[in-house]
């Protein structure tokens, strides 16, 4: 402090200039008449890299580019404003030498000193704080981005969920605040027609006889504030029914106000069908093992009885050459089952394979035609056999197809009480088409759907004193499959059926 006390004032002048020059700010005085720079400190010097006579040789169009000379005018009506206000405070670049442009932030203030109006420039390099501010900007930015992808994903999620995402109060009509797109694609409905109940309540779509069921179990959740899940049906738009699988919760649980439901509502119809079809399988399995048992004892009962019988020395060589021809039956019949079982575990493991070869389809036809001929002579059947007259060669499995058309004109003697049995081909663009028509009992609608699968048998009464485990079907359509064919039928109960196929040339 004592240098200070004792300071001159010539000292005094030059601490004056140093706090000026070293004020960490650029301080200019810049003529209000042509912008030309009268004077600045070292400060502004080092921000723009030129010494103080250089800067004190330019003018401030020469710094500024927002105030180029082009734009005089724009830096006198903006000085003007300021000199009204007395100060004013403007963010704008400065042009170092380098080129470079440094961001700053001036500050002109008019003065009164001796009588006179000066005006004085304040800038600030705010490089730092420009910076920061894009910094931050960029993480708000980077926030806001953040936040609209999360929004986006969560709505296509939402969007994009094989079912209904809702939120709805606690009402027995379950009026719908809130559902996600996938509620049309669900119900038929728009969310439009689904929300506040505006053109269906959410209630009338479930199943009558499900509704109690439902509210129960919802309320149960709300009562213990848990989770639930609860399978139901729904009618949709169309009139068409669905099962679907529903869970949620309440969304407030511990509000006094009416609880909120919230969750998620998906098509399980597949599901349903799928259970439906493996109970059925099974249903059909214990009945193949049922009737597959009954048909193999009865062979092998046949077989170890007359194979005990031929044995007593007073038999005739009529009885014996009798009982040989029972025990060879039932070896058949036996080597039959076997072979049907073996040839379907084939198709199901895909263990099957095909060989190729040219088949004179006529001749194996009239082949068929007489082996089946006495058969179909022994319930008088007439066996009819439609080909055309000319040869017609196919490229396919020689024994598959043979096996395809002995089951199918079997199955027709067999289920067929008077009338004729009519078997041929027709020639088409891709191959042949195949047909066996009987005018036996037939087969009803809803059995039409069924006859192809395996281990089924029908529950007609009529067909009850027929033998068989129901796979001869099931092998002709694997078989036709494997050879690129279709098979199909049309029939009409009590007045006969017919069976067609078609295959390709491989």
């Amino acid at each position: 402090m004592e240098y200070f006390d004792k300071i001159t004032p010539l000292q005094q002048n030059k601490l004056d200039r140093f706090c000026i020059d070293n004020a960490g700010i650029g301080i200019y005085q810049i003529s209000d008449v042509d912008g030309r720079i009268l004077s600045v400190n070292q400060q502004a010097c080092r921000d723009l890299g030129y010494t103080k006579k250089e800067l004190e040789n330019m003018t401030i169009f020469d710094l500024d580019p927002n105030f180029s000379k082009p734009l005089e005018e724009k830096w006198h009506s903006h000085r003007n404003t300021i000199r009204k206000n007395g100060t004013g405070t403007i963010e704008t670049l400065h042009k170092r030498k380098d080129g470079t442009l440094l961001p700053v932030e001036v500050t002109i203030t008019y003065l009164e000193f001796e009588g006179e109006i000066i005006s004085f420039s304040f800038v600030r390099n705010i490089t730092k704080r420009k910076k920061a501010e894009q910094e931050l900007q960029q993480k708000e930015q980077k926030h806001k981005e953040e936040l609209r992808e999360s929004r986006n994903y969560f709505s296509n999620l939402l969007n994009n969920l094989p079912g209904m995402a809702f939120r709805c109060l606690n009402n027995i009509s379950w009026p719908m605040e809130f559902v996600s797109k996938g509620c049309e694609k669900l119900t038929g409905y728009s969310k439009e027609e689904l929300t506040q109940n505006a053109v269906v309540s959410f209630g009338d779509l479930i199943y009558p006889d499900d509704r109690e069921r439902v509210w129960n179990t919802v309320q149960n959740a709300v009562v213990n504030h848990s989770n639930y899940h609860v399978e139901y049906r729904l009618t949709t738009k169309n009139g068409k029914e669905i099962w679907v699988w529903e869970q949620g919760n309440v969304a407030n649980p511990d509000s006094t106000e009416r609880p909120i439901i919230e969750g998620f509502i998906t098509d399980i119809s597949g599901q349903k069908k799928l259970e439906q079809q493996l109970k059925e399988n099974d249903r059909l399995k214990t009945a193949f093992l049922q009737n597959i048992s009954h048909e193999i004892r009865t062979p092998l009962n046949a077989i170890l009885g007359f194979s005990e019988l031929i044995k007593h020395p007073e038999l005739t060589e009529a009885e014996r050459s009798e009982y040989i021809n029972i025990i060879q039956s039932g070896g058949e019949k036996l080597l039959s089952i076997l072979n049907n079982v073996l040839e379907l575990s084939r198709i199901e493991t895909g263990t099957i394979s095909v060989e190729p070869s040219t088949i004179q389809v006529n001749t194996l036809l009239k082949e068929l035609h007489a082996l089946f001929t006495p058969q179909a002579k022994e319930k008088n059947l007439q066996l009819i056999l439609n080909i055309p007259p000319q040869k017609t060669t196919l490229s396919s499995d020689y024994t598959k197809l043979s096996q395809i058309l002995t089951n199918l004109i079997s199955n027709a003697i067999k289920y067929t009480e008077r009338g004729n049995i009519e078997i041929g081909y027709e020639e088409k663009a891709k191959g042949l088409l195949f047909f066996i028509k009987d005018t036996g009992m037939g087969i009803s609608t809803e059995q039409q759907q069924k006859v192809f699968e395996r281990f089924y048998r029908s529950d007609n009464p009529k067909t009850l004193k027929y033998d068989g485990v129901g796979l001869g079907l099931s092998i002709c359509m694997g078989f036709i499959e494997i050879l690129k064919g279709e098979i199909w039928l049309e029939s009409e109960l009590d007045k006969g059926t017919s069976f067609f196929f078609s295959l390709p040339n491989l």
